[in-house]
């Protein structure tokens, strides 16, 4: 499930809290859910996918590279300072 694109294709763009969106995702899960198939879920952040988990999901996609990068960089250089 990618939150992200499906609040894109409900015309509200990274909006993935908005009610609609959550709902829409939890009907996507009960869906899922009742054919035993297992449930992902894709999140920037390890905050936006933990209620996720909280409510079934199990295949986890968590960060955005370009965002781990830069705060693996920011850490460093923070070091080096």
């Amino acid at each position: 499930m990618g939150p992200f694109d499906l609040s894109l294709s409900m015309g509200k763009p990274g909006r993935v809290a908005d009610p609609d969106v959550e709902h829409a995702i939890s009907k996507i899960r009960d869906a899922v859910q009742g054919r035993g198939l297992p449930l992902g879920i894709f999140g920037v952040a390890p905050e936006s996918v933990r209620g996720w988990m909280d409510r079934g999901f199990t295949l986890i996609a968590c960060g955005v590279d370009m965002m781990l990068l830069g705060g693996a960089a920011r850490s460093m250089l923070a070091q080096l300072r």
